[in-house]
């Protein structure tokens, strides 16, 4: 329920205040099983079937949102070889979006830029699809295919008949993203590198954005370093020295700028019981995307945001003689699907 003034008003007259209800309602039914074939294939299966319905009482006028019916299969396989690993999995689920992103209210950011929230805002039903082949039980390549119906983000719009910018959470048609992977770890001596690398395909629709639409897609690239340096093992003493570049993207009208970083970190056993941790993040200040522009129909932004580079040190002592008190394990191997 949200009770708010309305235009953005102080008045504490009832009439001046919009009054909002959204009830939901949510059945499901859930099956799960699980086996082993051929002496090592592990399988999994799970079935879940869902009723979802809402209503919105907008100042005494009722509506329904939405009534459906969903059914939310997920299977997983693996297969264990003598030295590598193949696990093959479909999982799909719901994700909802958050009460401000909901809240009706009209929020004024400055004289030319409003939030505004978005009561009618459904949830997104994501279809992953991944297969993860791991060499040597070591170096792994990974395949997937995201597909993200009625995907949710914050866009802006500008109104050129009152000089406005809003800005509102949407539901696109669907998002997809689909790429290859990978992760290759190595160690040379006191040197131990992993280099990773991404290549995806990303694609937003969306029919009904404030009578215009779009649909847009393009490939992008991620690359990675992380390093490793061991100068004592006897102190524990190591540092890092890590770097990462991700291209240009896209989300909804937006293109993403590219972004890169760079970060060094330490850690040193100074005693048996004293640990000395630090790690310098994002020295360059372009790991964020920004800045975000649009240049679509009519629709002309730049959003610049400022990253900043972030240091961390701690001091750890441990004290000896600590014992953990015995419990009994809960079984939580449903609430992990």
């Amino acid at each position: 329920g949200y009770l708010y003034p309305k235009n953005g008003g102080y008045e504490l007259g009832s009439d001046n205040y919009g009054d909002n209800k959204q009830k939901e309602r949510r059945i499901s039914v859930f099956a799960e099983t699980s086996n082993t074939v051929f002496d090592s294939i592990q399988l999994s299966f799970t079935l879940e079937l869902e009723y979802f319905k809402s209503d919105y009482d907008e100042n005494g006028t009722k509506s329904t949102l939405w009534d459906e019916w969903t059914v939310y299969p997920s299977m997983s396989v693996m297969w264990p070889l003598k030295r590598d690993i193949i696990q093959f999995s479909i999982s799909t689920y719901k994700e909802y979006p958050t009460y401000w992103a909901l809240n009706p209210y009209l929020y004024q950011v400055n004289p030319y830029t409003f939030e505004i929230g978005n009561p009618l805002l459904k949830p997104s039903t994501y279809y992953d699809f991944d297969f993860l082949y791991i060499i040597n039980k070591q170096y792994t390549i990974n395949a997937y295919t995201y597909f993200m119906k009625d995907y949710f983000a914050q866009l802006p719009y500008q109104n050129a008949e009152e000089l406005r910018n809003y800005n509102q959470t949407v539901n696109f048609d669907y998002s997809l993203s689909c790429g290859v992977d990978g992760e290759f770890p190595f160690n040379i001596g006191f040197w131990e590198p992993t280099l990773s690398g991404s290549l995806f395909y990303n694609r937003n629709k969306m029919s009904d954005f404030h009578n215009l639409s779009f649909n847009r897609d393009k490939f992008m690239f991620s690359v990675s370093a992380y390093n490793t340096f061991i100068v004592s093992e006897k102190t524990n003493l190591k540092f890092t020295l890590n770097a990462e570049y991700m291209s240009k993207g896209i989300q909804g009208i937006y293109d993403l700028s590219d972004g890169y970083n760079l970060e060094i970190g330490m850690k040193w056993a100074i005693l048996k019981n004293l640990i000395f941790t630090a790690k310098w993040s994002d020295i360059l200040e372009r790991w964020n995307g920004f800045p975000a522009t649009t240049n679509f129909n009519n629709q002309h932004l730049k959003w610049d945001q400022k990253s900043f580079n972030k240091f961390n040190a701690s001091l750890v002592w441990r004290i000896g003689g600590f014992k953990a008190k015995e419990v009994e394990m809960t079984d939580i191997q449903r609430m992990q699907r």
